[in-house]
C-alpha cells in the first residue's frame, strides 16, 4: 500500500486510507463510482486503435471502450447472442459428383466473433435406390483440410437420386468457435463408398471462400447455408 501512496503521489491521484473508490482532482469523491475524476480543463482520452486493430484484437471484455480512429467513432464490445447465417443460395445451381469417402470440402469467411452451430448443405447419390448412410461433416481452420480440427459430426441421412438434391442439415457439437474475419473450411464424407451428388454454383459468387480440392474444379460454390450464434463485437457507441 504504501508504494501505491508512492505511486500516487507523483500522478497526483489521490487514494483513500480505505480505498473504495480511486480519485482522480478531488480529495471528495463520489462513494458510488470506482473512479472518479473532476477535471475543467482536461478530457478522458481512450486508447486509440483503426478498425484493423480493432479487428486483430477479436474478443474483449463486455463494455470495454475504445476509440475507432478509422471511423472518428468510439466503439464497445458487447454481447451479441444473436442467430445468424452464412448463404450461398441456389440460384443457376448445377450438380457436381464426387468420390464420397474422399469429400468434398467448401471454405468460408466468418463475419463475426460466434459459435457455429449448423452446417446445411444439398446432397443425394448420382444413380441408384435411395438408401440411408452415415455422412460426416468436419469443420478446419484455414483452406483445405491441413489446418486444425475444431469438430465433426456424424449423422445418418437418407440419400435419394432426387433433383434438386435435398437439403440435409448436420448440428455440429458444441465449441466451435469462429473469429471474425478468418477462413475456415468444412468438409462433408460418406462411410460407404460410392459417389455423392452435390448442389453446386459453376462460378464463385461468393467472396468469403470457394470450394477447395480437386472436384469439381475450383473456382466454384457449393450450395450451403452455415448457421452460428454471435458471441460478441465490437460496435460504435451511438
Amino acid at each position: 500500500m504504501k508504494h501505491l501512496y508512492l505511486m500516487a503521489a507523483f500522478t497526483g491521484i489521490y487514494l483513500p486510507s480505505r480505498a473504495q473508490s480511486v480519485e482522480i482532482g478531488t480529495t471528495n469523491p463520489n462513494r458510488s463510482a470506482a473512479l472518479d475524476v473532476q477535471n475543467t480543463t482536461q478530457g478522458l482520452l481512450l486508447p486509440r486503435l483503426t478498425t484493423a486493430q480493432i479487428q486483430v484484437l477479436g474478443g474483449g471484455e463486455l463494455g470495454q471502450l475504445v476509440f475507432n480512429t478509422t471511423t472518428n467513432t468510439v466503439y464497445r464490445y458487447r454481447s451479441a447472442s444473436l442467430a445468424a447465417s452464412i448463404d450461398q443460395p441456389s440460384q443457376n445451381s448445377q450438380t457436381t459428383y464426387f468420390d464420397g469417402t474422399s469429400g468434398i470440402r467448401q471454405s468460408f469467411t466468418a463475419p463475426a466473433n460466434g459459435v457455429l452451430n449448423k452446417v446445411t448443405l444439398y446432397l443425394g447419390l448420382n444413380t441408384g435406390s435411395a438408401v440411408t448412410d452415415d455422412l460426416t461433416v468436419l469443420v478446419y481452420t484455414g483452406r483445405g483440410t491441413a489446418g486444425m480440427l475444431l469438430g465433426s459430426v456424424t449423422q445418418a441421412v437418407r440419400l435419394t437420386t432426387d433433383y434438386p438434391s435435398p437439403a440435409i442439415t448436420f448440428r455440429l457439437p458444441p465449441g466451435i468457435v469462429l473469429t471474425a474475419n478468418q477462413v475456415y473450411t468444412f468438409e462433408v464424407k460418406r462411410t460407404s463408398s460410392g459417389q455423392l451428388a452435390a448442389m453446386q454454383q459453376n462460378t464463385n459468387p461468393y467472396a468469403g471462400g470457394q470450394v477447395e480440392g480437386a472436384a469439381p474444379v475450383s473456382p466454384d460454390d457449393l450450395q450451403f447455408r452455415l448457421a452460428y450464434t454471435q458471441t460478441g463485437k465490437w460496435v460504435p457507441l451511438h
